[in-house]
């Protein structure tokens, strides 16, 4: 039977209803309820990061836990990418997301280091050089707006409490042959994915003045 808890007693609907009657009762039940729900909207303010918060927590992150990340958490990252920006709205990408064990293997066949073969997900970040807005003087812009996506993916999986690490330094000729990626398309980035199993370090980074003129 579903319950009504108030204050230290414990109520079924028909009693709650009972009670509620009761002006004392009543009255102070409201005021539980009020200090309830001032209470969760404080905790809500307080877990919600505002984006300069975001920006310091995430992290190149290069050790990772075997617990597996829940596809609700994968669906609201790649959300966030799917709604990246990119010159003339071309999205000229496509991510594979790496989990099983032998996508795995041939991922870290790519680049084998034995922080990278423990994340749980893998998800290869790919420019279609066939869909990229190319400007006048031919300078072709797949690569920004794939960086501009994988930093939303890195952001948005900060959020949701994952640490992620861009890895570009990677066999890209293997990586193709492995995955039977198109003709037209590149693999620009490999962003090992999952719980952390480390803590961030601190940033270090240029002054304002160093990067404002």
């Amino acid at each position: 039977m579903n319950t009504y808890r108030y204050w230290f007693w414990n109520f079924s609907p028909k009693e709650a209803r009972f009670w509620e009657k009761i002006p004392i009762f009543a009255y102070w039940t409201l005021v539980y309820r009020n200090d309830v729900n001032q209470l969760s909207v404080k905790l809500k303010k307080q877990e919600k990061m505002d984006f300069l918060e975001l920006t310091r927590n995430r992290y190149s992150c290069r050790n990772y836990q075997s617990k597996v990340v829940e596809q609700d958490k994968m669906d609201y990252i790649m959300e966030c990418v799917r709604l990246a920006p990119s010159a003339c709205n071309k999205q000229p990408w496509r991510f594979r997301i790496l989990t099983e064990e032998e996508e795995l293997k041939k991922a870290s066949q790519c680049y084998n280091r034995e922080w990278f073969a423990a994340a749980p997900v893998v998800i290869i970040a790919s420019i279609l050089h066939d869909e990229e807005w190319i400007r006048a003087d031919n300078k072709h812009h797949g690569d920004i707006d794939i960086a501009i996506a994988v930093e939303h993916l890195c952001l948005a999986a900060a959020e949701q409490g994952l640490g992620t690490c861009w890895v570009c330094n990677f066999d890209a000729e293997g990586c193709k042959k492995f995955f039977g990626l198109g003709e037209n398309e590149e693999a620009a980035v490999l962003i090992p994915l999952g719980y952390p199993a480390d803590e961030p370090k601190d940033k270090i980074r240029k002054t304002m003045s160093e990067i404002i003129g």
